[in-house]
């Protein structure tokens, strides 16, 4: 599937439905997910993957922060998981991550966000990142709110609920 070598950084939408991907290939592209960039959506309908391949895959999308929205055709236990990401990625997660490497003048790869020491962001991006926060729609059912989203852009990952 996704080779270490191979870095398909140009792509901006992925359909890979019916394309028989197992457990094995989904966890092999949630290890290639902090890898990717600018991947804005993903489809992955019908295929015979089940709940270990698609926890992997999670894992990966909690360390991509471009990825925006996410066809897995049918609900996994950490579902929600997987829409609470994309909807921080929506909200402008790269933004912050970029700003605060700017400003320190370290490379994107180096900086993380929510790491222990406060890392100060720029006053200029929280307005871009507020607007897209208030943008976004949220579903009747999702366990989590705006507030939950603003949250994790401020101090770090919010917990979910019964997980």
């Amino acid at each position: 599937m996704l080779r270490g070598e191979v870095k398909p950084n140009h792509l901006r939408e992925l359909f890979l439905g019916r394309n028989h991907i197992t457990d094995n290939g989904l966890k092999a592209l949630g290890q290639a997910l902090p890898n990717i960039r600018n991947l804005k959506r993903i489809s992955l309908w019908a295929n015979p993957f089940d709940e270990p391949g698609v926890q992997a895959f999670c894992n990966g999308l909690e360390h991509n922060n471009d990825l925006e929205d996410v066809d897995l055709f049918r609900k996994f236990s950490c579902s929600e998981k997987i829409r609470y990401y994309t909807l921080l990625n929506r909200s402008g997660r790269r933004l912050l991550q970029e700003a605060v490497a700017t400003e320190e003048g370290t490379s994107e790869a180096q900086t993380n966000i929510h790491s222990p020491r406060q890392r100060p962001v720029p006053l200029g991006t929280w307005p871009l990142v507020l607007e897209r926060l208030q943008t976004l729609s949220l579903q009747d059912d999702d366990v989590f709110s705006h507030n939950d989203l603003l949250y994790y852009m401020l101090k770090g990952p919010a917990l979910f609920q019964g997980q």
